[in-house]
């Protein structure tokens, strides 16, 4: 990559870079490949944690269009915040419209604790995303979605593995 300017949203005046989020923890010992010119570059999108953590390939995922995979957020890694809590059997379970609280709030969380993503949630908190009271999210099919801030909840972590 020639240009780590793609890691950078133009509506993030934060400029924070890998190093600023991850501090020593972040090496080239800990990701393997990784350009060393980036960490000192600003991030303003974030990954999938669970997906990259230790849950398999994007190429063994069965749900990809409904498993995200990038997004706006507020630093470099979605949490696990009721990533495994969506119910696809009961639409009406309260968990289903639990936030991923670093991707709702690309700008700045709320507050620091369950309310940010059990709620309830604060009409204000809306402001708090990045593009017009929504983020863009893209999925492990490679389409790319706007998300109001009330509709990033967890079944965006979407993914099934076999």
């Amino acid at each position: 990559m020639k240009n780590n300017g793609v890691f950078a949203c133009p509506e993030d005046a934060r400029n924070l870079t890998a190093n600023d989020w991850f501090g020593g923890w972040f090496t080239m010992a800990t990701v393997k490949g990784f350009v060393p010119s980036v960490r000192t570059s600003p991030i303003s999108y974030g990954a999938n944690e669970p997906l990259t953590y230790d849950h398999g390939k994007i190429a063994a995922l069965t749900q990809p269009a409904s498993s995200f995979v990038i997004a706006d957020m507020i630093n470099p890694l979605s949490g696990w915040e009721g990533w495994d809590q969506y119910n696809p059997n009961n639409p009406n379970d309260p968990k289903n419209k639990w936030r991923i609280q670093r991707i709702a709030y690309s700008k700045a969380f709320p507050n620091w604790d369950a309310t940010a993503w059990q709620g309830p949630f604060q009409a204000s908190w809306d402001d708090l995303a990045r593009h017009n009271r929504g983020n863009n999210i893209g999925f492990a099919d490679g389409h790319v979605k706007f998300y109001p801030v009330g509709r990033t909840t967890i079944d965006l972590f979407g993914f099934k593995l076999p």
